[in-house]
């Protein structure tokens, strides 16, 4: 499999009274096509904001991000932001649904947005998902862990060349956590998503290819099976 993604010298740093805070330094990696991977470490290490910067939402002080041949970073805001809806999806820690849309509306947002919703797959994920009987109800209304089940097929349904996911089996139980990572994996091997996964959890990153884990601003890669 050839990389979709290519980071290069990647570095990111804030800057807070006076004092310089270093996220990362220097980081290069590859995500090959179709692949999936888990990116692990410390709270603090930097995983949602490496996110954030492969996603072109947050800049980063020196480095390259390609993404599908495309320099993320050399385009303006309006082509990332096409980019985003096109070929990415992300899932948030806070979830970010439309509070003045009902569940199956959320689902089917962005999808829907890139005319690309699949009815088939949007019921077969809202079978595996478990949200049924939630369709006609609105974020305020369902519990956290159902709204992130929510973002997680808003995501899926779109059928991104890329999917970064933020923490997305946080809020849930054991069995749900099963089933997300079932939709990941149908994800993956029928419509060829490459996959990354921030993740604190061991059983999670096990289930992936491959483990990038962040450490003292430097990122290490590794097989995992």
């Amino acid at each position: 499999m050839s990389p979709l993604v290519k980071v290069e010298n990647l570095s990111k740093f804030f800057e807070s009274s006076g004092e310089i805070f270093q996220v990362f330094d220097q980081v290069n990696f590859t995500l090959e096509a179709q692949s999936s991977t888990a990116l692990i470490g410390e709270s603090g290490s930097g995983k949602t904001t490496l996110i954030h910067v492969l996603a072109g939402l947050e800049p980063p002080n020196s480095g390259m991000v390609i993404i599908d041949g495309i320099k993320i970073w050399n385009s303006k805001e309006s082509m990332r932001a096409i980019f985003r809806l096109e070929k990415m999806a992300i899932i948030f820690q806070q979830y970010n649904l439309i509070p003045s849309l009902n569940v199956l509306s959320n689902i089917t947002l962005q999808a829907r947005l890139i005319n690309a919703l699949d009815e088939a797959f949007q019921y077969e994920l809202i079978s595996l998902l478990g949200l049924e009987k939630l369709l006609m109800k609105y974020p305020e209304e369902i519990s956290g862990g159902q709204q992130q089940r929510v973002a997680i097929a808003r995501a899926i349904l779109a059928k991104p060349k890329i999917l970064l996911a933020d923490e997305p089996t946080g809020n849930l139980d054991n069995e749900n956590t099963r089933k997300v990572l079932e939709a990941f994996e149908i994800l993956s091997a029928r419509y060829k998503t490459t996959i990354l996964v921030a993740t604190h959890s061991k059983s999670v990153a096990k289930k992936l290819d491959t483990k990038l884990q962040i450490e003292s601003g430097k990122a290490t890669k590794t097989v995992i099976r």
